[in-house]
This record gives structure tokens, sequence and C-alpha cells, in this order.
């Protein structure tokens, strides 16, 4: 991902840089890369984008934005319960998205980029408008 050097702070919990996409934990940097790659390892998939949303718990967590080719969209259910099993699986658990949300498409810049600013705010928006009921589940499914 191209962007600007945007740099994050120390914490327990791992940050999202959502301009150059890097994940920051205890003075290590991780690039997003790893999720999306691992996501997109799947060959229903059609894109994957990482980015950071807040919620009610911690700031900057993991969220996955997902498309996937057009004869799946019927199964995304059981296409996500493989995708969460694989990333809970395969990647540090720090790296492993709290949230994952299919999507039609993926927005894009002017400059034909991702446009994470804009996929970051309709994060923190679909997160907000989450009850309490359904975060529990989305906990307990990628758990």
């Amino acid at each position: 991902h191209y962007g600007y050097i945007k740099y994050g702070t120390n914490s327990q919990s791992p940050t999202i840089n959502n301009y150059m996409m890097r994940i920051w934990i205890n003075d290590n940097v991780y690039i997003s890369d790893t999720i999306e790659d691992n996501i997109s390892s799947n060959d229903l998939v059609k894109e994957c984008v990482a980015v950071s949303v807040d919620d009610e718990v911690e700031e900057h967590v993991p969220m996955a934005y997902i498309v996937l080719k057009d004869e799946y969209i019927d199964k995304k259910d059981e296409i996500l319960d493989v995708i969460i099993k694989k990333c809970s699986n395969t990647l540090k658990e720090y790296e492993v998205p709290k949230y994952f949300r299919i999507v039609d498409s993926l927005p894009y810049t002017q400059n034909g980029k991702y446009d994470f600013v804009r996929l970051e705010k309709e994060g923190n928006e679909y997160i907000t408008a989450l009850s309490n009921a359904e975060k529990k589940q989305l906990k307990k499914t990628i758990i």
C-alpha cells in the first residue's frame, strides 16, 4: 500500500495505521498485507482490505473488508466462517481481525487506490450501529 507515513504509538493492543497500513505493537511493526494475504489466499475471495476501527474496549483494532467472487455471494456466511477459522489458526493473535465484513465492492480514491479513510469511517459507523448482542456474537464467532 502507498500513502502517507504516520507513526503509531506503543500499546498492548495492535494499531493499524490506515495511511500506510502498518500494525504497531510494542515497538514492532507488522504490515496489514499479512492479514490481507491470509484472507485473499482463499480462492473464493476477490479482494480484501484490512483497516483500523475503534470499538468500546480498544482503539485501533483490525477490521477486514472482504469482497467475494460473484459466484459465491450466496454462500457468504459459510465462507466467512472458513475465513475466520483460518485467520484464527494461522495469524498471530493480535493480527486476527476483530471484525469482518463482506461487502459488494470496495471504494477507491480518484487515484485508483483503496479509500482507507472512507473504509475506516464506514467501519466505525458499522461498529457503533451494532447492538451489544451482535457485538458479543461477533466476538464468539471470532474466538
